[in-house]
């Protein structure tokens, strides 16, 4: 029987979540969509999703199934749902039923649109994303000891054909591609080592609730994107700064996604780093 089942493990963040795995010697499977996964069940079918889980009958189970194309969830809000809540509430059904299995959630920072740095309880909802990701951790919340982790994260990409954000700021200032920086948006995420590292070291604890997980302050993507070609050398001949709401997104994007980690640093025993020291160390 296998220690961990993480769901949805194929993409950016499942690739640098099973290094981590890997490199502490924790035994795992994944679920996912490719010719490395164990598992490729639609676990938004309740039926094919216990019909996975009793056969894995893994001890803990970490959650990164999620339709993140914050458009694509506008668009079709019951793909959204079926992906990001369904799921969710399959997997919170099933662990409910056995009191031996854990599941350890990962949600979104698109829950927050305040000022200053969002504490947990501090949620204002500005698309269809960010409702059904909201809804999944209340589902994810009515299974005993469940933990949910609200995060964002950036760092070179160890899923092939998947690039993330900060791959997509280099690869644009390599080759000189207009791109429109803003300046009204803000956030607060890890490096994708860091934030594999905190999710293990979370998900294997005792902990349970809702947390926060992101470095200790932030920024605006503008002055992330300006921070990170700095640290590589790269030109910014082809920016121009901007705002989100001069572009025609079908969804509404959330201004200040700030986080408050100080839940997470207390119960933990750590000390997040700030964003500026993510950019000068990670791996980009």
């Amino acid at each position: 029987m296998p220690g961990v089942l993480i769901t949805g493990a194929t993409g950016l963040l499942g690739a640098s979540l099973t290094a981590c795995f890997k490199a502490q010697g924790i035994e795992f499977v994944v679920h996912g969509f490719s010719k490395e996964a164990d598992y490729a069940a639609d676990l938004s079918d309740r039926r094919a999703a216990f019909e996975m889980l009793d056969a894995a009958r893994p001890e803990h189970i970490i959650n990164l199934v999620a339709l993140a194309d914050v458009d694509k969830c506008e668009i079709d809000p019951n793909l959204a749902y079926r992906t990001n809540t369904r799921v969710a509430e399959n997997l919170a059904e099933w662990v409910s039923d056995r009191d031996s299995a854990r599941l350890a959630h990962i949600s979104t920072d698109q829950v927050y649109d305040s000022p200053g740095l969002n504490a947990e309880d501090n949620i204002v909802i500005r698309n269809t994303y960010a409702m059904t990701k909201r809804a999944s951790e209340l589902a994810v919340m009515m299974a005993p000891g469940a933990l949910a982790l609200r995060v964002n994260f950036f760092g070179k990409s160890r899923a092939p054909g998947r690039s993330s954000f900060s791959d997509m700021l280099i690869d644009t200032f390599k080759n000189g591609k207009p791109i429109t920086l803003f300046t009204d948006i803000m956030f607060s995420p890890l490096s994708l080592k860091t934030l594999s590292e905190m999710i293990v070291t979370a998900a294997m604890s005792e902990a349970s609730g809702v947390y926060n997980l992101g470095s200790r302050d932030g920024m605006s993507k503008r002055d992330f994107a300006v921070a990170l070609a700095d640290r590589l050398g790269l030109p910014l001949s082809s920016a121009k700064d901007g705002v989100s709401d001069n572009f025609n997104f079908k969804a509404r994007r959330p201004k200040n996604m700030l986080m408050d980690c100080s839940r997470f640093e207390k119960d933990f025993n750590v000390k997040l780093p700030t964003l500026k020291e993510e950019i000068a160390n990670a791996e980009v």
